[in-house]
């Protein structure tokens, strides 16, 4: 079983429960909303390890979703899927820092290796922030410097886990 909480966002109710069907036994928790503003809602609450969004949505899109969630959260592993996979949704999704980027149909074997990259980062990447919250608790360094040194943390541990790209905050 994969550690974390993984947090699905579709509006169809279906979909929605076909990935929390072949999710469940495979993650620690998985927790669903219908649309981007209540899956920010969500992700506002912490504790959200990985995100699989679609694009296509009413409310929020997903993309819209993903730029919100970037400003906020910079971290948090998002995995964009959507039946509309054009050029334009690609670049935008990576533009924004997105983890990946899967087209509907998907392999389960595909969704799997996906998710649980992610989690692994989201959760390694949360208990991390919190060792350093708890290092520098006291510390008389500067705000930015401490800040300065999480970065590079995150860093090091994305390229551990096949991730450089997760501190880069959308342009």
């Amino acid at each position: 079983m994969i550690k974390g909480t993984l947090l699905v966002v579709d509006d169809d109710q279906d979909l929605r429960e076909v990935l929390v069907d072949m999710l469940t036994p495979l993650v620690e928790k998985v927790v669903t909303a219908e649309n981007g503003k209540k899956a920010l809602a969500i992700v506002n609450q912490g504790g959200v390890d990985a995100v699989i969004t679609d694009i296509k949505m009413p409310v929020m899109t997903g993309l819209q979703f993903l730029a919100e969630v970037r400003a906020v959260f910079n971290q948090i592993p998002v995995i964009v899927l959507t039946a509309f996979g054009d050029k334009a949704n690609s670049v935008e999704a990576l533009r924004l820092n997105a983890t990946d980027f899967l087209e509907k149909p998907f392999s389960t074997q595909e969704l799997e290796i996906v998710v649980q990259k992610a989690l692994a980062y989201g959760v390694a990447l949360r208990e991390m922030e919190a060792q350093v919250d708890e290092l520098f608790a006291h510390t008389t360094l500067p705000a930015d410097e401490v800040q300065r040194m999480k970065k590079v943390k995150r860093i090091v541990l994305g390229m551990k886990l096949g991730f450089s790209t997760y501190t880069k905050k959308a342009a």
